[in-house]
């Protein structure tokens, strides 16, 4: 196809053909085919899916619950033959302890006597305590596996006796206690039973042995006399219903779920997903439950219609075994199921892929003048809106609308380069993120703050050519800037020769403290190799004192509408100011408040120096030096004689807070002749001197 005319097209003419060649050619041809039959086959195939899988749990339940029956009539015939129905009985305990351990759906399996006392063994992994009931201080044995437990009421008091034992069997450990208010024959399984004279499923019932709810079912021992000597019961925790029926899964997202006969939702326990999901879930399942009910049938399934999407529920009985007048509600969307649509589908796409041809080729022609460059446009843009602003960006193109975008791009990305130079890159980032005009507006909040300044700068300045102290104090700013950005500082400003930053604005971080001590740490580190090498080359070194406090202050854009600054203010940041001053007084390099302290772990080599009176404040503060940091980068890992200096000093510190001033001064004196040299010391014993 050849272009009628060598002018620039407008963007709108491309994308307005496009579009209506694609709409009235491949539009027009997939509306002839209809999808009549779509609903028909995806309603077929979603029934039998839902009936099976019912079925399925139907027969797994039933399964569960013969054997529990069969258990339980199996043990009560050998009731009759045990004469000592007992703990110390070992055929009887070693039969109930294989029942448990052999049958996995069996959390326990017990008997209650005629006489009230109460025999059973149980499976120590369902059970949630591994501790003594009589001490529960003193854990179980690590092997303890199985465990019977034996209550004799014919005693006064009534005593109950556990045995613990492993896989084995073998005899780990035992406890015997007093109990009180315990007679099985008032428990719902045994009275059950013995009304009934035949097998007996609860309610929903507490359990005492296991702290679970759950269901029991029993059977008596009856003799032949037609004495019931005994009652043989399991229970029936209901997590296991609940894991049960939770793991059913029907197509992709349809689950399953048991109600009662009032059409409570009995498990799972909470329902999947989000409050909108369990709201519409919810309903649903009341809706299929109340049909149900009018119909009046075994089972029925229907088909719901909520939130304009329709579902497939599916109800059904529980198996006749429970004795329960339970049912098992089936949900799925009927979304889910695709069943004969596939060949539908099939027919639909051969007949896209024909279309799909015959336009390609005029897709092919416009859409690659149009979409290639608007990619690159788009990811241009992109790039920008995450400060990402390297670019070789090289766009020909004869379309008068992409040749002024791509314009445009260029124009913003040197704007933003720029912009980016003045206010910290959070807050860049996060107007193009909100998308909306930045406002001037604060709030408070809780920051570490930090300040770093040189000592006798004035004096050096003095003594450079502007060029050089530019080129110095340039170099120097780099360095610092670098690991406060990389210790995900904010750089408020530059104060002449010192930096002013602060961590927890504008994104929260948890650690705001640890990362302002590290990066002052690792700022002193770099100020010694840079002078290091710059007494090399002659030039004149800049020592440098830090200030970090941390503390409420407000936070935003502070000025008028048309200038304004993203700072912090207030009294936290005017002490962090007095901090870097009152390096000077005691011959530090990095001084912390006490509020830094208390955020610090014991990696943080620090000690305490004085407690000061700051200008413009009335309340004293306590401040303390920061050393070095252990664990962390070699270069700011404290020595031992640092070490050992702030653990002395802290000894001598804390002896005279507590105003034991003779003791203080033996401690420094000591400090003193092995560190002649730190200042701190000296200003101490001195003070000390003048109280004596």
């Amino acid at each position: 196809m050849k272009i009628p005319f060598r002018r620039p097209w407008s963007f709108k003419v491309y994308i307005l053909t496009l579009f209506l060649m694609l709409t009235v050619i491949s539009f027009s041809c997939i509306g002839i085919i209809s999808f009549s039959k779509q609903y028909s086959s995806d309603l077929s195939f979603s029934k039998g899916i839902a009936k099976r899988a019912a079925a399925t749990i139907n027969e797994k339940l039933d399964a569960m619950a013969h054997s529990s029956i069969q258990t339980t009539q199996v043990i009560s015939q050998y009731a009759l033959v045990f004469q000592d129905l007992s703990i110390e009985n070992q055929k009887l305990t070693s039969l109930l302890l294989n029942v448990v351990k052999y049958n996995t759906n069996l959390a326990n399996v017990f008997m209650g006597l005629d006489n009230g006392n109460f025999l059973g063994a149980y499976n120590r992994n369902f059970s949630d305590s591994m501790s003594f009931h009589s001490d529960p201080s003193k854990l179980l044995p690590t092997e303890t596996a199985f465990s019977l437990t034996y209550i004799d009421i014919t005693l006064v008091p009534p005593k109950e006796t556990r045995v613990y034992m492993n896989e084995h069997f073998i005899e780990l450990a035992r406890e015997t206690f007093e109990i009180s208010e315990f007679n099985v024959k008032h428990r719902p399984w045994y009275a059950g039973a013995v009304k009934t004279r035949d097998v007996f499923w609860t309610d929903i019932y507490p359990f005492i042995f296991m702290h679970e709810n759950g269901i029991s079912v029993a059977f008596p021992s009856i003799d032949p006399d037609g004495k019931i000597a005994a009652v043989v019961g399991t229970d029936q925790p209901f997590v296991f219903f609940t894991n049960f029926i939770d793991q059913q899964k029907i197509g992709k997202t349809g689950r399953a779920f048991l109600i009662d006969s009032q059409g409570k939702i009995l498990a799972p326990l909470k329902l999947p997903g989000d409050t909108t999901h369990q709201e519409t879930l919810s309903v649903l399942i009341s809706d299929a439950y109340e049909r149900y009910q009018t119909k009046n049938q075994d089972e029925e399934r229907f088909i719901v219609t909520h939130d304009h999407e329709k579902y497939l529920t599916y109800v059904t009985k529980l198996p006749p075994a429970f004795n329960e007048d339970w049912r098992v509600v089936i949900i799925a969307p009927l979304k889910d199921f695709l069943g004969k649509t596939i060949l539908s589908q099939k027919q639909l796409l051969l007949i896209t892929i024909c279309i799909l041809i015959v336009t390609s080729f005029i897709i092919v022609k416009y859409t690659g003048r149009i979409s290639t460059p608007m990619a690159i446009l788009s990811k241009e843009v992109d790039k920008i809106s995450r400060l990402d602003l390297k670019s070789n960006l090289h766009i020909r193109s004869n379309i008068t609308e992409i040749l002024l975008i791509r314009n445009a791009v260029e124009a913003l990305r040197r704007a933003v380069h720029s912009f980016a130079k003045y206010i910290p890159k959070e807050i860049v980032l996060d107007l193009f993120q909100k998308k909306e005009e930045i406002l001037l507006g604060g709030e408070k909040r809780e920051l570490t703050i930090f300040f770093s300044d040189i000592s006798g700068f004035s004096d050096i300045a003095e003594s450079l050519s502007i060029d050089l102290l530019s080129q110095l104090l340039s170099e120097y700013f780099d360095h610092m800037s670098k690991i406060i950005l990389k210790e995900s500082g904010t750089i408020d400003k530059y104060l002449g020769d010192g930096i002013m930053a602060f961590w927890g604005a504008p994104l929260p971080i948890s650690n705001h403290a640890a990362k302002a001590c590290t990066a002052a740490l690792l700022c002193k580190t770099m100020v010694t190799n840079l002078n290091q090498k710059r007494k090399k080359e002659g030039l004149p070194e800049f020592i440098t004192r830090f200030g970090i406090n941390t503390g409420v202050a407000i936070v935003g854009n502070i000025g008028t509408q048309e200038m304004m600054n993203y700072t912090a203010i207030g009294d936290a940041v005017n002490i962090t100011s007095r901090l870097q001053i009152v390096d000077k007084t005691y011959h530090t390099s990095i001084l912390i408040s006490e509020h830094v302290c208390n955020y610090l772990d014991n990696r943080f080599i620090i000690r305490p120096l004085d407690v000061i009176l700051v200008k413009g404040k009335v309340q004293k503060i306590k401040i303390y030096e920061l050393v070095g940091k252990k664990g962390s980068d070699k270069e700011i890992e404290p020595t031992e004689q640092e070490i050992l200096l702030c653990k002395l000093f802290r000894e001598a510190y804390e002896a005279e807070e507590a105003n034991d001033l003779k003791k203080a001064y033996e401690l420094f004196s000591a400090i003193a002749q092995q560190f002649p040299e730190d200042y701190p010391t000296q200003l101490h014993l001195e003070r000390l001197k003048n109280l004596s």
